[in-house]
C-alpha cells in the first residue's frame, strides 16, 4: 500500500513536469516593466527635467526563456534587463519616440533570458522628453574658522592638522 502511494505521487509529479516542459517550449508574449537608462551624457551637460525611469513593454519569446529571464532578474541581478537611450548626439533637447527608437536600434533593448527574446512594443510612455542644459562649475576655496574645545576630563591627543 505504501509503495503504491509513492508511485502515484511520483507519476503525478512526473506528469506535471512533462506538461510544464511542453508548455514552456511554446512561443508566448508578456508585459513587463523595464527601467530606462540614459547613457553617454556629455560631461558638460545636465538634465533640466526628469524623464520616466521605467516603461511598460510587451516582449515575446519561448516560455522557457521568459521564465529564465524573470528568475534571473528577480533573484540574481536586477540590472539584467533595461532599455538604453543613447544621449551622445543630443545638444539641448530631444523627444525620443520609444517605439520607433527601439525598432531602429534593437541592440538598445537588453534582456538576459536568451537571444530569442524580442521587444514587440513599448506600451507606456510612448515618448521620452530629454531636456539638457550646459553645466557650469566653479571651484571656490573654503576656509574653516573652527575652534575646538574639549569637555572637562578629556584631552586632545596630538596636534590637529589644518
Amino acid at each position: 500500500m505504501k509503495s503504491t502511494i509513492g508511485i502515484k505521487i511520483g507519476s503525478i509529479l512526473l506528469a506535471f513536469l512533462l506538461v510544464l516542459i511542453v508548455k514552456l517550449d511554446k512561443h508566448t508574449t508578456t508585459v513587463i516593466t523595464m527601467p530606462i537608462v540614459a547613457v553617454n551624457l556629455n560631461s558638460t551637460k545636465a538634465f533640466t527635467k526628469d524623464f520616466p525611469k521605467s516603461a511598460q513593454v510587451r516582449i515575446s519569446g519561448t516560455g522557457r526563456e521568459l521564465l529564465f529571464e524573470a528568475i534571473y532578474h528577480k533573484w540574481f541581478n536586477s540590472d539584467s534587463r533595461k532599455l538604453i537611450i543613447d544621449l551622445d548626439q543630443i545638444k539641448r533637447w530631444y523627444n525620443f519616440p520609444l517605439a520607433e527608437y527601439f525598432r531602429e536600434k534593437p541592440q538598445q533593448f537588453v534582456a538576459i533570458g536568451g537571444k530569442n527574446i524580442h521587444l514587440l512594443e513599448v506600451i507606456t510612455p510612448d515618448t521620452v522628453k530629454i531636456r539638457l542644459a550646459q553645466k557650469y562649475e566653479k571651484w571656490i576655496p573654503i576656509h574653516n574658522n573652527v575652534i575646538l574645545e574639549t569637555a572637562s576630563g578629556y584631552a586632545v591627543a596630538g596636534t590637529p592638522s589644518t
